[in-house]
């Protein structure tokens, strides 16, 4: 049998990315953490390529979705 769906709401400014943000923020800082206590030796030529290559994707990954999500 067929059901009629409840009407949609309009996803307009009730989009609200802000824990979703947060929680991307404290996965990248626990990884910094983990590589900042797993590495001693802490030059520039291990430490960047680390980060670039471990936390950037963290914090890049699908930010176009939500990356006007804190304008006021």
């Amino acid at each position: 049998p067929l059901f009629l769906a409840p009407k949609n709401r309009p996803l307009g400014p009730n989009l609200n990315f802000e824990k979703h943000i947060e929680k991307i923020t404290q996965k990248a800082a626990s990884k910094c953490s983990s590589i900042l206590r797993n590495f001693t030796f802490r030059s520039k030529e291990v430490l960047v390529p680390l980060f670039k290559s471990l936390i950037r994707q963290v914090l890049e990954y699908a930010n176009t979705a939500w990356s006007g999500g804190l304008r006021k």
